[in-house]
């Protein structure tokens, strides 16, 4: 059977989005590693600090916006509450619910892990244009979309 150039396509893609990941993940952990931070951890953090008003999220919210399971999220918050850097208050209407906030000193980590990542992000998109990576955002959304 011979190969359609659509399988030459496809297969290119999937390795080019592979290989992107990689690299990303790759450098990522590297500038999070100088300032003693992990690629999940920052993703907890991030999530708190741009939570409105007053920086705090229920478990239950960083679980969706970080898509992990229940149970990496417990452990996350643990290592985070350990580190000193997130508190967990309970709610003063329901003993049983909880959110989880930053502390100041979380959130001077997550602020000088921004400016960080920020950094990093420009290095790795500097090679595509401002139109080309709102194309590759939209198409990258429609495929984690579909899936």
């Amino acid at each position: 059977m011979a190969k359609s150039a659509d399988f030459f396509v496809q297969t290119a893609l999937l390795q080019g989005l592979l290989f992107g990941s990689k690299i990303v993940s790759k450098q990522l952990d590297d500038v999070f590693s100088e300032i003693d931070l992990k690629k999940s951890s920052f993703d907890v953090l991030a999530a708190l600090y741009h939570a409105q008003p007053d920086c705090a999220l229920t478990p239950n919210e960083l679980i969706e916006l970080t898509h992990v399971t229940s149970g990496s999220m417990t452990s996350r918050i643990d290592k985070l509450a350990k580190k000193g850097w997130v508190n967990r208050v309970s709610n003063k209407r329901d003993k049983r619910s909880v959110k989880v906030s930053l502390t100041k000193s979380g959130k001077k980590v997550i602020e000088e892990a921004l400016k960080t990542h920020e950094s990093a992000v420009n290095s790795i998109l500097s090679c595509l244009t401002e139109k080309e990576q709102h194309r590759l955002a939209k198409l990258l959304g429609k495929i984690a979309k579909k899936n």
